[in-house]
């Protein structure tokens, strides 16, 4: 990804930060055949441990985003899905006591999603409809920031 790329997902990844009223905003960019997907950049955040956590299918809010395709959000009560609570070690790291995840959608149709987006808060201020509007007002300019770079790494 070229400088002026990463930069420009900085400026969204920040918009949305500041659309949400959020604390922290994080990008998690999926590529096909990719394994491993981890957060790649932040805003708001206070340490850099988020660069070391791993997504993975069904564990934790962002695995649950990533299996099911929808956003969910987690509040500082937690969250019950199928009888167990969900935990989130981005929320422990960055001490969020409020936080959502978005998928970002493939403008060309296909299932598997661009990447993912983490928003939180320090406070236990839920998201509300009109935050999630706002952000995913958003995700359509992710969206075309992220094709464009994938398809200039599969040439």
């Amino acid at each position: 990804m070229s400088e002026h790329q990463t930069s420009t997902l900085m400026e969204v990844l920040q918009s949305v930060q500041r659309a949400a009223a959020s604390d922290f905003a994080a990008l998690a960019p999926i590529t096909g055949g990719q394994s491993r997907i981890q957060w790649r950049m932040a805003a708001g955040h206070r340490n850099e441990r988020y660069t070391h956590m791993v997504v993975k299918a069904g564990q934790g809010l962002a695995g649950e985003v990533l299996r099911h395709g929808k956003w969910a959000k987690l509040e500082e009560s937690g969250a019950f899905v199928g009888g167990q609570q969900l935990r989130c070690p981005l929320m422990l790291a960055e001490q969020l006591l409020a936080a959502a995840v978005f998928p970002i959608p493939d403008p060309g149709g296909s299932a598997q999603p661009l990447g993912l987006v983490y928003v939180g808060r320090r406070q236990a201020d839920s998201y509300t409809p009109n935050d999630v509007a706002r952000i995913e007002a958003i995700l359509p300019e992710l969206a075309s920031i992220l094709k464009v770079n994938q398809q200039r790494i599969s040439k």
